[in-house]
């Protein structure tokens, strides 16, 4: 059959009596200065955060990091008991406080606690710097929640510290690694799931 025409009305959308119930009438004014119509994220200085104060056994996720080997040998050098958790293919025991783990692997992680546990000397501060020296998922993200799911578990108190170079931009770096963005986002949601995990 023939086209069917359709009627045409013409629908203006404004604020009509619906729109103005409940609504607070709030002016809106032109900023005249083009370079006030956009913003620019930026850091402000603040105070120095108090140093860290260290005490009990203290565990090192951490290789090679020249920024954690200099840690730890401060921590000894403070006389705490330090122990080191290096990536390997599997749980072992290498030295007296150095152990390896597989990234990623829970129940590794969950070996490691129970060895410190047993032996009287489970960690009241744990340093995650493995993301310094591999920015893979496996070492940075993967290992993070192994270790926290293994931190659950145990239902210890215990601040955790999470370190990386290159998560997020602070003065201007072009070259981020966006796997650690997913450290970034994982951190502040921590101590929310877990109590005892600050």
């Amino acid at each position: 059959g023939p086209p069917k025409r359709v009627a045409r009305a013409r629908k203006w959308c404004g604020a009509g009596p619906a729109a103005a119930i409940g609504s607070t009438s709030t002016a809106l004014h032109r900023t005249a200065d083009v370079a006030d119509w956009f913003a620019q994220p930026s850091w402000r200085r603040a105070a120095p955060a108090p140093a860290l104060a260290f005490d009990g056994p203290v565990l090192i996720f951490t290789d090679r990091s020249p920024m954690a080997k200099a840690l730890r040998e401060r921590l000894r050098a403070a006389s705490l008991d330090v122990f080191t958790a290096r990536r390997g293919t599997r749980y072992a025991q290498i030295g007296p406080d150095t152990f390896t783990l597989t990234p990623g692997d829970t129940d590794d992680a969950a070996r490691l606690l129970a060895t410190l546990r047993d032996a009287g000397r489970l960690p009241k501060r744990i340093v995650f710097a493995w993301p310094l020296e591999d920015t893979s998922l496996e070492s940075g993200l993967f290992s993070l929640l192994a270790l926290v799911q293994a931190l659950g578990a145990e239902e210890v108190n215990v601040d955790l510290l999470v370190l990386t170079a290159g998560a997020v931009r602070v003065s201007g770096e072009t070259n981020l690694e966006p796997r650690l963005g997913t450290l970034v986002g994982a951190v502040p949601v921590i101590p929310a799931e877990l109590p005892g995990v600050r």
